[in-house]
């Protein structure tokens, strides 16, 4: 199953839901999301989405920001960035279910550190580093 969404329902998503500042500014930022999943069980079973990237040769412009491998999952973050913003997202997610999300926008790297505050996601502080 595969998912666009355009980033206007992202800003109007921002200016009528009930969100903190930074959550609020992060989806003005966002041009496009594209999700791709897969649903079928037996695919799921025989299929890892994180195991098929060969991210040992994507390009040069895109950047591992996290890699996590456990028995029921493997998650890979990808950065593409451009002046000192992340300009791409790219999340894959591999094991019991498969998962690819491509954000495409002008993502500071400040406001992403701030995001991991509100929402308690940790290894996304490592944002600022960047």
């Amino acid at each position: 199953m595969s998912f666009y969404i355009p980033g206007f329902i992202c800003r109007f998503a921002a200016s009528v839901g009930d969100l903190d500042a930074e959550e609020e500014e992060l989806l003005r930022t966002i041009r496009s999301i594209k999700i791709l999943t897969v649903e079928h069980p037996v695919l799921n079973h025989k299929l890892n989405f994180a195991k098929e990237i060969r991210y040992d040769r994507m390009d040069e412009r895109y950047q591992l920001l996290l890699e996590v491998h456990d028995p029921e999952e493997d998650v890979l973050i990808f950065a593409r960035e451009k002046n000192h913003c992340i300009t791409e997202l790219v999340i894959i997610v591999g094991g019991d279910e498969n998962a690819m999300v491509c954000i495409k926008g002008r993502m500071d790297h400040d406001l992403l550190y701030a995001l991991s505050e509100v929402t308690g996601i940790s290894e996304c502080s490592f944002t600022r580093e960047l």
